[in-house]
């Protein structure tokens, strides 16, 4: 699990630098001033810090249901041979 939670959260920090570099090094980036780059690559930071964050509760949230599901059946369904 927390290698999946490590690898989502690495895929959002990624998405949002390449995003923010996108910003500071298009064509367009001499068209706008510096505090409206900072202030784009702050919303875009924040946007990836909140939708990282969301995915760890949303795999603890599934972990925490999937295991209260398969601890509440404790069955044995393997087939017993019949003697």
């Amino acid at each position: 699990m927390k290698k999946m939670v490590l690898g989502w959260v690495f895929i959002c920090y990624i998405l949002a630098i390449c995003f923010v570099a996108s910003i500071w090094f298009s064509d367009d980036a001499s068209l706008m001033t510096t505090p409206k780059k900072v202030e784009y690559s702050f919303t875009i930071l924040l946007v990836g810090i909140f939708v990282s964050c969301f995915v760890i509760v949303l795999k603890f949230i599934i972990n925490c249901i999937t295991y209260d599901i398969f601890k509440s059946e404790e069955k044995n369904y393997f087939v017993k041979k019949q003697k």
